[in-house]
């Protein structure tokens, strides 16, 4: 049988966690609680260690998938980041999509 990649297959190799994330993702955890008040606390600020995680990892993205293109932070509104892709050339349609 042959193995099929498919659209995410470039995945297989990216999944390896850094000690760091494995901490993190277990700290979230174990804060995690099904209390109503758990669900009502204020959405916290997007920090400048998020804010460059997130363009670090998206342009790892962009390069693990073949394209070109570079991130940069349009803004930061809440707990919400907007994030934009330019410096594409004829990648851009592919990346974003019709």
């Amino acid at each position: 049988m042959s193995e099929k990649k498919g659209l995410f297959g470039f995945f297989k190799g990216w999944a390896a966690v850094s000690e760091e994330e494995k901490a993190q993702r277990e700290h979230a955890i174990s804060q995690k609680t099904d209390s109503p008040v758990a669900t009502k606390r204020p959405q916290s600020e997007i920090t400048t260690d998020i804010e460059l995680f997130c363009v670090s990892k998206l342009e790892e993205l962009i390069e693990k998938t073949g394209f070109s293109g570079k991130v940069r932070t349009i803004k930061k509104e809440g707990s919400r980041l907007y994030l934009d892709i330019f410096d594409t050339g004829e990648d851009v349609s592919r990346i974003i999509g019709k």
